[in-house]
């Protein structure tokens, strides 16, 4: 069964996030936040839109770093919660910062969820150490700042 994030587990990681790599506090719109976290659970016509984890990873980052629903830190936010997204559902993540911090700029700039990938990396993240997959994004060094968030 597929764990996904809530408000409590993004808004623990905002602070985390500002408290660690400095930023301004607060939410610029809640329902603009309240979309972005819903938007891996859509479906239509009893499908799932979003049909794998790790595309639905992809939905958290594109979302919450369009929508901007904080003052500051969207970028930081979208990657920490796809990095925790996975992390929950069992992938690790295989790209190192560069690539990770390459993906989230791209993504950020290109306005259009769409498969982007790390230059001379397609596989960047396994389920269990066995299966390696290609996503649309993934997080950054803002994961080791995680620990703290309870699950």
């Amino acid at each position: 069964m597929t764990q996904y994030l809530d408000l409590r587990h993004i808004l623990a990681m905002q602070e985390v996030l500002i408290e660690k790599y400095g930023g301004l506090k607060g939410i610029r719109n809640l329902h603009l936040l309240e979309s972005a976290i819903a938007q891996p659970q859509q479906s239509a016509f009893g499908e799932d839109v979003f049909k794998d984890i790790p595309s639905k990873a992809s939905a958290y980052a594109f979302y919450l770093s369009e929508n901007q629903p904080f003052i500051d830190g969207n970028k930081r936010i979208a990657t920490a919660a796809t990095v925790t997204f996975l992390r929950l559902n069992g992938y690790d993540l295989k790209a190192d910062e560069k690539q990770l911090y390459e993906i989230i700029m791209k993504l950020a700039k290109s306005r259009s969820l769409e498969r982007i990938s790390p230059p001379g990396s397609g596989k960047i993240a396994s389920k269990n150490g066995k299966r390696k997959v290609n996503l649309a994004f993934e997080g950054s060094a803002a994961g080791r700042a995680l620990k703290k968030v309870p699950f």
